[in-house]
């Protein structure tokens, strides 16, 4: 949606708003005796109200404006359920025919970040996925948006909750980081599974 269009449409609430005030500011003044302390802003507009034709015309964008926005409001969440169906079943479809997605650049530099505490961190794009080292070892990867990490003594020891899954098919299981949140567990881990993990061979690969 434009931007332009949804400024507009966020007017709509401030007229909304405008006609309403407008409408308890100056319907008492048609309402002989009205007391605000005493009497409930609706019987401004009760059927047999003095001020009702007044609190009717004061009110009229206020009304109009609700409709509006109630109707959008409805569009919008059948649009967004349209849209998640849809994604859902080109997941469902992709799993089934052994798509994978590609991980993005944005997960990427979010990990690289979060492993910034540790010194002589690189990684390796490979088939739209990154092989990530540690000090030259090959620590895990990021494979569909996920942080992988290889099943070492260290690292179950550290997560022994941690699920079990395949970066690819036809690979073998690594173990899923969910705490990528925390560089500092993040760093323990790696430093704990560093002496376990064996030196990859010597070769261009890319690394960055």
């Amino acid at each position: 949606m434009k931007k332009s269009l949804i400024q507009k449409l966020g007017l709509l609430g401030i007229v909304s708003f405008l006609s309403y005030t407008a409408a308890v500011v100056f319907a008492p003044l048609a309402y002989p005796g009205y007391n605000w302390l005493s009497q409930a802003v609706s019987d401004l507009s009760a059927a047999n109200a003095p001020s009702l034709s007044l609190w009717n015309q004061l009110s009229a964008l206020y009304n109009a404006c609700e409709v509006v926005c109630v109707t959008i409001v409805c569009i919008g969440i059948l649009l967004l359920t349209t849209w998640s169906k849809a994604i859902t079943a080109q997941e469902l479809s992709n799993a089934k025919s052994g798509v994978k997605m590609a991980s993005s650049k944005e997960y990427l530099h979010f990990i690289l970040e979060q492993l910034s505490d540790l010194d002589d961190i690189s990684y390796r794009p490979m088939m739209g996925e990154f092989i990530l080292y540690y000090r030259g070892k090959i620590v895990g990867g990021i494979y569909d948006d996920r942080l992988l990490v290889k099943k070492t003594k260290a690292a179950l020891e550290l997560m022994p909750a941690a699920i079990c899954e395949i970066p690819y098919e036809g690979a073998k299981e690594m173990l899923l980081m969910d705490e990528v949140d925390s560089k500092e567990f993040l760093a323990e881990l790696f430093e704990a599974m560093y002496e376990e993990l064996p030196m990859p061979k010597r070769r261009n690969n890319g690394m960055r």
